[in-house]
């Protein structure tokens, strides 16, 4: 990869394109919409005005197509009633391409400069971020987004690139997360390591490791005055430990050979260190690992037929930072050419696992959605509840991976035939009938008359 060993075209073949439509065709399945997804669109719809939650008001820029096209439908077609598949695609267009464009940009800044660095934003992106169904958190989006800024502060520091990065990105992570109070941290401390270790770019990488530290402290001091209780439940200790260890045994061990993927290739490095790299240095290490990747992949696929299917594990935000630290450490020392061709093939390997999971993951949810189509056309009556025999299905999987607490608004918004029905926990359609309220889950109750789509 590096000094154009591989040909530039090559990773936008074996690489960008397996992961571009990956993401497309989860897009066009909705898989976006997995729980909190539903119910950030859901509340689009019925409120018209973007889906802000624990203030983090950086999602405004990612809606807006979304807002937009309920704008627009509504001027020139009608309405969303009968374009509510269109408003789901763009929901989940905008929110699917995140990853692709934190991968785009990150390349953009190693092209030609340092590739063999590239794998560590595909093992974030492409492996790590794997484990989690969310389409949607903010967190995960903070630590693709953080792929090219990393890169760019130990590689072009100071430089116009740089600058429009810091300048456009650094905001919006900022506005994302309360945990990127750690994220920020985590990157001074590596892109200090590097100024520490390469005094040619020691002035500017030590002033982004001043200005992260800075914005670190700063949105500490913002979430003290404006933490939720949703998010100020994670700082018990019961909640911390849940929300970073609660996680399948086959997650871990997934997340455990990420790290030990990265381990592996800086151990081989330092250890071939001075030698005279040639044509098969390596390959066994590099096959070994690609193995065992392949395997990561395989037995995260196998667990769906059984095990739950988690949001997010804040486990993968640990995985990640350590990477991310890997790939500072591994900036400060040269990267052969042939080492960059295993990387790159690597990275190949990486997005066609990419590709197979999350085509895996589509076809679970593309096949629960008609599922759930089905079940709801068989039926005459305009209000359900999921505790009838109907609705039994639910309980196995992979059909578990819709019968979350949002499933009552997302059965609503994947309804493309009119008359549209209720789907409600037990005892909420007796509350609909009597007073024509609707109750989707804990917060929220909604008169019937204003709900979107409109109900018959």
């Amino acid at each position: 990869m590096q000094n154009n060993t591989v040909r530039p075209g090559k990773i936008y073949i074996y690489v960008f394109l397996p992961v571009f439509l990956a993401l497309i065709v989860s897009a066009i399945v909705n898989l976006q919409l997995f729980q909190d997804g539903g119910s950030y669109l859901f509340e689009i719809l019925q409120t018209k005005s973007a889906a802000i939650r624990h203030n983090r008001i950086s999602v405004l820029l990612i809606q807006l197509p979304t807002l937009f096209s309920i704008k627009f439908l509504g001027k020139f077609f009608g309405g969303v009633n009968d374009h509510l598949s269109i408003i789901r695609i763009v929901f989940c267009l905008s929110y699917s391409l995140i990853p692709f464009l934190s991968l785009l940009l990150s390349w953009f800044v190693v092209k030609s400069k340092n590739e063999g660095l590239f794998l560590w934003v595909a093992l974030i992106i492409l492996f790590i971020n794997l484990v989690n169904f969310s389409g949607v958190s903010e967190l995960l989006i903070s630590l693709q987004l953080s792929c090219p800024i990393m890169l760019a502060s130990v590689l072009i520091p100071r430089t116009r690139f740089f600058w429009a990065l810091i300048l456009i990105l650094l905001p919006f992570i900022f506005f994302l997360h309360p945990l990127v109070v750690i994220l920020f941290i985590t990157m001074a401390a590596g892109i200090f390591y590097v100024g520490y270790k390469k005094p040619g770019i020691r002035k500017g990488t030590w002033q982004m490791a001043i200005i992260l530290v800075t914005l670190a402290i700063l949105k500490l001091i913002v979430e003290i005055y404006s933490l939720t209780t949703y998010e100020a439940s994670f700082l018990e200790t019961k909640g911390a430990n849940e929300y970073v260890f609660e996680t399948s045994i086959e997650t871990k061990i997934f997340l455990a050979i990420s790290i030990l993927t990265g381990a592996g290739i800086l151990i081989h490095k330092y250890k071939l260190k001075g030698k005279a790299p040639t044509a098969t240095s390596k390959p066994r290490s590099y096959l070994f690992l690609m193995i065992l990747l392949a395997l990561a992949g395989f037995l995260l696929v196998v667990q769906y037929s059984y095990r739950e299917f988690p949001l997010k594990t804040g486990l993968s935000m640990v995985a990640a930072l350590a990477v991310l630290l890997m790939m500072a450490f591994d900036s400060t020392e040269k990267i052969s050419n042939i080492e960059s061709v295993h990387r790159f093939k690597m990275v190949t390997v990486l997005a066609i696992i990419f590709l197979l999971v999350i085509a895996s993951k589509s076809f679970i949810w593309q096949s629960s959605i008609d599922k759930l189509r089905e079940s709801l056309l068989k039926s005459d009556n305009t209000c359900l509840e999921l505790n009838t025999d109907n609705f039994k299905w639910l309980n196995t999987n992979p059909y578990k991976i819709i019968n979350t607490w949002a499933l009552p608004s997302l059965a609503l918004i994947e309804q493309d035939i009119q008359p549209r029905k209720l789907l409600l926990e037990k005892g909420s359609c007796k509350i609909y009938q009597e007073s024509g309220m609707v109750k989707f889950d804990e917060w929220t109750l909604i008169p019937k008359k204003y709900i979107i789509p409109a109900l018959p």
